[in-house]
C-alpha cells in the first residue's frame, strides 16, 4: 500500500469503547510533538474540526510510510481539560474495520462524531504501533480562551471528501456544506500581508494592521468558485464569532514557481539593499540568478540554495498557512531558517520549539503564544528576544553559503 492509499479520512463519533478502557494519567505538555512539524517524518496527521449540533466533528487524514499498513496500528482517543491536565483518564480503543469504508473512494474512509463534556476541552488521537510500542499523539483543541469555536461549515472536494488544508487553488473544485442552513455569509479580504520580522526584532509600535473587508456576499451552500487571490471568510451566522477561513492561493501552491513569488521569500536571507535591488529590477530572473551566484560563490551552491530553501518554503506553506501564507508567519519563518524543531512542547498558552545542541553546545528555544484569531485557530506568535541575533545571523550566513 503506497502513501496515498494509506491515507485515512475519518469523521469521528466518540461513543462507547470498542475495547476495554486503558487508564492513563499523563499531561499533553509532557509529550514531544516534533513529528507534527516533520513532513518527512514517520507519520503525518491532518485534521479539520467542525462544530456540530450537538458536539463536534473531526475529519482527519493519517499518512503512513509506503511500506506500512494501517493494520499494524491501533487508534485510541482520550480527553484532557487542558494541556497541563495529568489526572487519570480512560483511553478508548477503536476498531479500524468499524471506521473504514473504501467503497466510494480509493482511500480508506470512515466517519464517527463526538460530544465531549463541559470540562473536556481537548481530544487526543493516540496512534500506536503495538509491535514496537511506538506512539504518536495528535491534539485537537476544542475550546479555550485563546481560540474561537469553529463554525459548522465543511469544505469538500469534487469527490465529496473533506478538505483539510486552509487554502485552495484555482484548479481545485471546492464546495461548502453546512448542517443547519443553506444560506452562508461570505467576506473577501484582499490584504497583502508582510513577512514575519526576524526573531530578535522587537516591535515597539503597539497595535497592528486592521483587516478591512473588501467585499461581502451571500451564497447558498454548495459549489464555490473564486478568481481573486486572497482570504475568504464564511459564516452561518454573521453575528457569531465562528467562521471558516480559506485562502485562494496561486495555482501550484504550496510551491512557488513564478520569479516574483520566489524573490519575495528571499527576504529572510537577503539584506535590505539586496532585496530592494531584486524587486526593482526590470529583469528579475537575471537579477535572481545573479543574487544567488553572488552570495554562494558557485553555481553548484546556488542550485543547492534554490532546492533546499524553496523546499523549506513549500513545507512552511503547507504546515502554517492560515490567514497569511505559511512562509510569512512567525512559525513559518523559524521553520524555514532553522528547520523542523527537535522538540515541540505544547501548553495552555502556546508552544515551545527546541533545537538541541547548537554550535555552542546549548539548546535554542523559541516560545510561541497562541493568539485568538477568527481566521486561524491557534495562530502562533513568536515571543521575540534580543539574544536571538547570534543564532539568526549564523544560520542566515549558512544559507547564503549554500551549507544548509
Amino acid at each position: 500500500m503506497n502513501k496515498v492509499q494509506s491515507a485515512l479520512f475519518c469523521l469521528f463519533v466518540i461513543a462507547f469503547s470498542f475495547a476495554g478502557p486503558d487508564v492513563h494519567s499523563q499531561s499533553i505538555n509532557s509529550f514531544n510533538l516534533s513529528y507534527t512539524y516533520n513532513p518527512s517524518g514517520p507519520i503525518q496527521f491532518k485534521y479539520r474540526l467542525v462544530k456540530s449540533d450537538p458536539g463536534y466533528k473531526v475529519y482527519f487524514q493519517l499518512n503512513l510510510p509506503a511500506y506500512d499498513t494501517i493494520g499494524n496500528y491501533e487508534l485510541n482517543t482520550f480527553y484532557r481539560s487542558s494541556y497541563s491536565d495529568s489526572s487519570a483518564f480512560n483511553e478508548t480503543t477503536h476498531n479500524w474495520a468499524d471506521l473504514t469504508d473504501v467503497s466510494a473512494y480509493p482511500q480508506l474512509a470512515g466517519k464517527l462524531a463526538f460530544m465531549p463534556s463541559e470540562s473536556q476541552n481537548i481530544i487526543v488521537f493516540h496512534v500506536k504501533r503495538p509491535s514496537t510500542q511506538k506512539s504518536f499523539f495528535f491534539d485537537v483543541a476544542l475550546e479555550g480562551d485563546n481560540m474561537f469555536t469553529p463554525d459548522g461549515i465543511t469544505p469538500v472536494d469534487k469527490n465529496g471528501m473533506p478538505v483539510l488544508k486552509s487554502f485552495f487553488s484555482p484548479r481545485d473544485s471546492l464546495s461548502l456544506t453546512a448542517e443547519d442552513t443553506a444560506q452562508l455569509y461570505g467576506f473577501y479580504y484582499n490584504m497583502d500581508f508582510e513577512e514575519a520580522r526576524p526573531p530578535m526584532v522587537i516591535d515597539t509600535i503597539s497595535g497592528g494592521k486592521t483587516m478591512g473587508i473588501d467585499s461581502s456576499f451571500m451564497m447558498r451552500a454548495g459549489y464555490f468558485s473564486a478568481t481573486k487571490p486572497g482570504l475568504y471568510l464564511f459564516q452561518t451566522d454573521s453575528s457569531s464569532g465562528s467562521a471558516l477561513a480559506m485562502r485562494l492561493a496561486p495555482f501550484y501552491y504550496p510551491k512557488f514557481v513564478s520569479v516574483d513569488e520566489i524573490i519575495g521569500t528571499l527576504r529572510y536571507i537577503s539584506s535590505k539593499e539586496e532585496y530592494n535591488k531584486l524587486v526593482s529590477s526590470k529583469t528579475r530572473k537575471k537579477a535572481l540568478d545573479n543574487f544567488l551566484l553572488d552570495i554562494s560563490g558557485s553555481q553548484d551552491r546556488a542550485k543547492r540554495i534554490m532546492q533546499n530553501y524553496f523546499t523549506r518554503v513549500a513545507e512552511a506553506n503547507l504546515l502554517f498557512t492560515g490567514f497569511k501564507e505559511g512562509w510569512k508567519t512567525d512559525a513559518g519563518m523559524i521553520y524555514i531558517i532553522f528547520g523542523h524543531p527537535d522538540v515541540v512542547e505544547r501548553n495552555d498558552v502556546g508552544e515551545v520549539w527546541t533545537y538541541l545542541k547548537m554550535e555552542d553546545k546549548s539548546d535554542l528555544k523559541f516560545e510561541f503564544m497562541r493568539v485568538k484569531n477568527i481566521f486561524t485557530p491557534g495562530y502562533l506568535t513568536l515571543i521575540r528576544k534580543d539574544d536571538y541575533d547570534r543564532y539568526w545571523f549564523r544560520f542566515v550566513d549558512l544559507w547564503r553559503k549554500g551549507r544548509i
